[in-house]
């Protein structure tokens, strides 16, 4: 006889559906998407102080074991931000720099070539040619600044 059961209770007679492996799939497919757009929908896009702050906030109610390890996250994530920001905005820095030393060759090529053809009375630009063979040669740095590239 089939028994079916029911947490501690068993059925006489009841016949457990049959299902296909597809439609196992589809079913088990339709509830993990379920799932997965009711905690997209609950949790939006966090920004990385809100991450920060939250994963202190939740380590105290932790299992022990978890407690250091999600402490421990929010700590590096802290300290990598704080390096990252550093580090881009050296680099700004060096960019404006960079730029302003290349516009600085440019000008002195271009008087070079000017006191060049004063004396010689012949026009010139070798100097300036030269310049911007070299600053060619030497690799270009681009930097992101609100969304538009500076070279």
């Amino acid at each position: 006889m089939n028994y079916y059961e029911f947490g501690s209770i068993q059925v006489p007679g009841f016949v457990q559906p049959k299902f296909s492996v597809v439609q196992g799939a589809y079913i088990t497919e339709k509830l993990t998407m379920t799932n997965a757009q009711t905690v997209t929908e609950l949790q939006p896009r966090m920004t990385r102080e809100q991450l920060i702050d939250a994963a202190r906030k939740a380590a105290p109610l932790l299992p022990p074991a978890y407690r250091g390890i999600m402490t421990e996250l929010a700590n590096r994530l802290d300290y990598t931000s704080v390096a990252l920001c550093e580090a881009m905005a050296q680099r700004k820095e060096l960019a404006t720099q960079n730029a302003t030393l290349r516009e600085d060759v440019t000008s002195w090529a271009r008087e070079c070539d000017r006191l060049e053809e004063r004396f010689t009375k012949t026009p010139t630009n070798m100097h300036l040619l030269e310049a911007q063979r070299e600053l060619r040669e030497l690799p270009s740095v681009a930097v992101c600044v609100n969304n538009e590239v500076v070279l």
